[in-house]
């Protein structure tokens, strides 16, 4: 066994909501091989099964045009609640109009399909939502991280200039963000930070890279 293979990740869970059993058909034979499914009737008997779900899917790709709830309708239920509001939703129409598109679009609709749709076309547009909403989560946690951190954190660009720094910093040296900004570390030096602050600071940046 060649243990230098990289291990496949878990496949992402969709969410496929469509009225035509015809429909559900072709987009279940397009992504089966690349995603774990969930499939649904209509918009209500969608929002049950989101009720019901431990594990809620990483993107929904939705028909807009279904008897009794209507797509649009079920994508405001969708945002409305704070347990799937952020999942990622892909409309699918076979309408050229606009008026459907921009309902969508204002609802928080991520992206919107004319039907009929190449289900390679479909699997790229899924595969790039999720990763983006994976890296919207990841970059609020470190949001989360840099504010709320016991250790001063400061940011600097390629030029060795400060474009950010977090609260501990300025508790810990006593300068406010306002004061920083734009400057080069060396200021640390000027008296307010200690010496052996200062060299220790360096020497883990030159050592680590931060």
């Amino acid at each position: 066994m060649n243990d230098s293979l990289p291990v496949p990740m878990a496949q992402s869970l969709l969410l496929l909501v469509d009225d035509l059993a015809a429909n559900l058909h072709v987009l279940v034979a397009g992504l089966k091989n690349n995603f774990r499914l969930k499939t649904a009737t209509g918009g209500a008997q969608a929002l049950e099964l989101l009720a019901r779900l431990q594990e809620l899917p990483q993107l929904v790709v939705l028909d807009v045009k279904m008897p009794g709830m209507s797509g649009i309708e079920m994508l405001g239920h969708l945002r409305a609640d704070p347990r799937t509001a952020d999942i990622p939703v892909i409309l699918l129409s076979a309408d050229t109009s606009e008026q459907n598109e921009l309902a969508g679009l204002n609802l928080g609709a991520d992206d919107y399909l004319v039907k009929p749709v190449s289900p390679h076309v479909l699997a790229a547009r899924a595969r790039n939502l999720i990763q983006r909403r994976k890296d919207r989560v990841q970059l609020r946690l470190s949001a989360h991280v840099f504010e709320h951190s016991g250790e001063a954190i400061m940011i600097t660009d390629g030029h060795n200039r400060v474009v950010d720094v977090n609260n501990a910093f300025t508790m810990l040296t006593g300068y406010e963000k306002s004061e920083v900004l734009g400057l080069d570390p060396r200021f640390l030096s000027s008296g307010r930070t200690t010496l052996e602050q200062y060299q220790s600071m360096w020497a883990s940046i030159q050592a680590n890279g931060f």
